[in-house]
């Protein structure tokens, strides 16, 4: 008998972190403060969105230079 596809009501949303608070994240991370510390005390948010914007930090970089590029800043 095949399945049927459920809706789960308590699924996860999907979060969307602003570019710069993804940039001042970077930043904190590069400043040497734990993960776990940004997490909980500055951010917010769950470890594993703290490891995948570290992880893409090049990539937020390369669009920080894009954007400054196209608005003269």
């Amino acid at each position: 008998m095949p399945r049927k596809a459920t809706f789960s009501p308590g699924s996860k949303k999907h979060n969307f972190q602003p570019f710069k608070d993804k940039l001042e994240l970077i930043r904190k991370c590069e400043a040497g403060i734990a993960h776990s510390v940004v997490t909980v005390q500055i951010m917010g948010v769950s470890r594993s969105t703290v490891s995948t914007i570290w992880k893409n930090r090049d990539k937020c970089r390369e669009t920080a230079a894009i954007a400054n590029t196209l608005l003269g800043s």
